[in-house]
């Protein structure tokens, strides 16, 4: 489908049968054309009471009496909504509007892959491969609901940006083989009209339409690829006639002949989705992403992942059932699938690989106990680390607080005071000796004391040489003043 955003009064084309300004449902008022196919044409309208801007696809003028092309246009809509993924333009409505039908989805802005090939070329390996990657993540969630796209091409993969990361959009799911009650329309509709493009078509889908499955997809895709990478198509002829016979019969030019820098494990990727024999192709979306991831950038991990996870979650017991159903539902009767490559399985018993369940609760016991481990380990660091902070505090508060006596010169110690024998306290209970020994204190020279004070050291003086001297088990007196001799009055000590 081309993005060409034209003006409704600029097209002259009786299959526009809406004009600018028309309400839909009573709450779309189109404003524009957003672009137009083989099949549908896309409006551009805005919604009455959201004020939010919607596409609405309307199915051609020219098929509005088929009433096969008709469903085939409602089972498009259906498809689309089974498919959640952000890689797919979300449908949010259904409708019909004066006898014809419309649904409601997504207003993407962007281009298409094929008009950035046009404009600019051959993509950078590391996009391309980054863009397929997330096509696979869509398909892969198709593909768990027996949905086969079947018309992958660059035209229908649409990129836009988000958050400034580009983002691939799966469009077109018109002709999509869906495993839904009523069986497979017709291969051919009319006269004109095929289902799919040629170049993009596996040599089992030209053969057949109704035997197309999964891997028809994955051989779509490695066309895709290739001409991102390569800016021509892979196969080219003057005719669809001829185009088909390529396909079936000849091989592509080598990849690294159109372009020598592209990666040896990368041209062999995209040769393997090209075999002819879908059995020699990769066995899913999912192996295909796994295989591209080497040649993508980092963020590309989470496109393989999601792939992975999806297929996983189909091959679960209760998704078998459902499984087996669409597969047997939507192949032939003779046609057989193909599980690991060369391993022939019949569709009529197809082999489920079925994992564990409970392996992912035990991986998430595992990181529940680390986690509890280290926050534990973190919380008992935390608090020695305290302990040892308030210690280190306390140490330095008391060196602060502890008393310094700096002797600015040598100290006399009187002799009476060297000689005090020491006193019973148990004896004389009203006797008390300080036992602890007093800080020091620079002398005071006897010059700088005042007069009364030099009289009263010299009275005290003269009483204590007259005293006796105190026996040895005598009784002291309760607050003695010790002084140095009258002689010594250059040095003098005061008890308290």
């Amino acid at each position: 489908m081309t993005s060409n955003v034209l003006q409704l009064e600029e097209v002259d084309d009786d299959s526009y049968y809406v004009a600018v300004g028309d309400i839909i449902a009573g709450k779309y008022r189109v404003e524009r054309v957003l672009g137009s196919g083989g099949m549908a044409f896309v409006l551009s309208a805005r919604h009455i009471e959201l004020d939010e801007t919607f596409a609405l696809k309307f199915l051609d003028a020219r098929f509005l009496g088929n009433a096969e092309i008709t469903e085939r246009f409602t089972q498009e809509a259906k498809a689309a909504c089974k498919i959640r993924s952000e890689h797919v333009a979300r449908v949010y409505d259904v409708g019909v509007h004066e006898g014809a039908p419309f649904f409601v989805m997504d207003h993407l802005q962007g281009r298409d892959l094929a008009s950035v090939v046009n404009d600019s070329g051959p993509l950078r390996v590391d996009d391309a491969v980054e863009y397929v990657m997330q096509a696979c993540e869509a398909l892969a969630v198709a593909h768990c609901h027996g949905i086969v796209h079947r018309d992958i091409k660059p035209e229908n993969l649409f990129l836009v940006e988000r958050e400034g990361l580009p983002i691939i959009k799966v469009l077109d799911f018109g002709i999509s083989k869906v495993a839904l009650a009523g069986g497979e329309p017709p291969s051919r509709l009319t006269g004109e009209l095929t289902l799919g493009t040629p170049c993009y078509m596996s040599p089992e889908q030209i053969r057949s339409t109704a035997s197309a499955d999964p891997r028809s997809d994955l051989w779509s895709l490695g066309v895709v690829l290739y001409e991102l990478l390569a800016g021509t198509e892979a196969f080219r002829a003057s005719s669809a006639n001829a185009v088909c016979a390529a396909v079936l019969e000849r091989q592509p030019q080598s990849l690294l002949e159109l372009r020598p820098e592209v990666p040896q494990g990368l041209a062999d990727v995209v040769m393997t989705c090209l075999e002819k024999d879908p059995a020699n192709r990769f066995e899913d979306v999912a192996e295909l992403a796994m295989a591209l991831l080497p040649f993508a950038p980092t963020r590309a991990l989470v496109s393989a992942e999601r792939s992975s996870s999806v297929m996983r979650g189909a091959r679960r017991p209760g998704a078998r059932d459902q499984r087996v159903s669409e597969v047997r539902e939507s192949a032939p009767a003779s046609s057989r699938s193909h599980g690991p490559r060369g391993a022939a399985v019949s569709v009529a018993n197809p082999v489920l690989v079925e994992r564990p369940r409970h392996r992912g609760r035990i991986k998430v016991l595992v990181a529940l106990v680390v986690f509890l481990g280290v926050a534990i380990g973190i919380r008992d660091w935390r608090s020695k680390r305290d302990v040892r902070a308030s210690q280190a505090a306390l140490s330095t508060t008391n060196d602060r607080l502890a008393p310094v006596f700096v002797a600015s010169e040598p100290v006399t110690v009187p002799t009476a005071m060297r000689r005090a024998p020491a006193v019973d306290t148990r004896t004389t209970p009203d006797v008390a000796v300080a036992a602890l020994p007093l800080p020091k204190r620079p002398p005071t020279p006897a010059a700088v004391l005042p007069p009364r004070v030099q009289a009263t050291a010299r009275a005290s003086a003269s009483a204590a040489s007259a005293a006796p001297a105190p026996s040895a088990e005598g009784a002291g007196v309760k607050r003695s003043l010790v002084a140095a001799t009258p002689s010594a009055l250059g040095s003098i000590e005061l008890g308290y």
